[in-house]
């Protein structure tokens, strides 16, 4: 499967240049190092408040908010116009798009997060990929949160919604805009 088969189109030209570059699904997954490669150095262009904890590389895009209590944990990349709330951690390998929200509790690990998802309070998200407009809601485990299967990538694809509770195991691929009902599994095909 192609990156692109999992994303709206039209695409704006720019993405849609840079998303053609990658043969698979998996080589877009491992692009994201070299997005760290060039950070560098902690940049901080959002508002974190007292007792949000932030270190290693981290760029925090402008009118991001980390609130107090949250933990980020670089080397990871926040666009703009985020929102971390209380208690959510981020950990590194993460590029978060413009506009996500990160809900109380929530977990983001070695993942790549594109524009406007929405991370409901105690969901996990470890080592996958997720199209933009995703909505996760409360509850969920979306690709591999005991890491037990590093080299399986989980991908969402636009405008997914993932009812509460629900798994979305190692490898597995939920399309463009499907709905996975509250407690489904989806396995890897």
């Amino acid at each position: 499967m192609r990156p692109s088969d999992l994303f709206y189109s039209p695409m704006e030209e720019e993405f849609e240049k840079w998303l053609s570059r990658f043969a698979t699904l998996e080589d877009l997954f491992s692009s994201r190092d070299q997005l760290y490669a060039k950070l560098g150095r902690q940049q901080i262009d959002g508002t974190i408040e007292d007792k949000a904890i932030v270190s290693g590389l981290v760029y925090l895009g402008p009118n991001s908010h980390v609130k107090s209590g949250a933990v980020l944990s670089g080397p990871l990349i926040v666009g703009p116009d985020c929102v971390v709330e209380c208690g959510a951690r981020i950990f590194g390998r993460s590029f978060i798009g413009t506009g996500s929200q990160l809900r109380a509790g929530s977990f983001v690990s070695d993942s790549i997060l594109m524009n406007r998802c929405t991370i409901s309070e105690n969901s996990v998200v470890q080592n996958c990929v997720l199209g933009s407009d995703v909505l996760v809601r409360a509850g969920c485990l979306v690709g591999d949160a005991a890491a037990q299967a590093p080299d399986l990538v989980a991908f969402v694809g636009d405008g997914a919604q993932l009812g509460l509770g629900a798994i979305i195991c190692p490898g597995s691929i939920v399309a463009l805009s499907d709905k996975v009902a509250a407690g489904s599994v989806v396995r890897s095909s």
